[in-house]
């Protein structure tokens, strides 16, 4: 029972838009895990896919729409980033944070915070 202090549909896109990803990204006999915390005054959500991964490079401006290349997930499926931009947008406008961890071969990982509901 997690509670967060951030708009509803932000935060349902935010989650959304990462888990698509993962899924996307991630081979038929991967894993997606979605787990949460609550530490301190904030949540922390991370979502880790056993996927195709990302190279370093990729990684710098994973948040920033720089070219109209195309990326295509494991079964083809076509994206631009604009998902990750909402995403990275979205979390900033809650008062938030997200790192993003990635091996090539081996899977990413998002690593988001945003603020705890606190009664």
């Amino acid at each position: 029972d997690l509670a967060l202090y951030a708009d509803k549909k932000m935060a349902q896109t935010i989650i959304r838009n990462l888990v698509n990803n993962a899924l996307k990204f991630t081979p038929e006999n991967g894993s997606v895990i979605i787990s949460g915390e609550a530490a301190h005054d904030q949540v922390h959500i991370q979502i880790k896919d056993t996927g195709v991964g990302m190279p370093e490079d990729k990684l710098s401006s994973l948040f920033h729409l720089q070219d109209k290349k195309s990326t295509y997930g494991t079964s083809g499926e076509k994206g631009l980033g604009l998902g990750l931009q909402l995403v990275y947008e979205f979390i900033e406008r809650n008062n938030g944070s997200v790192e993003v961890e990635s091996q090539e071969g081996l899977g990413t990982t998002f690593h988001i915070k945003l603020p705890q509901f606190l009664v």
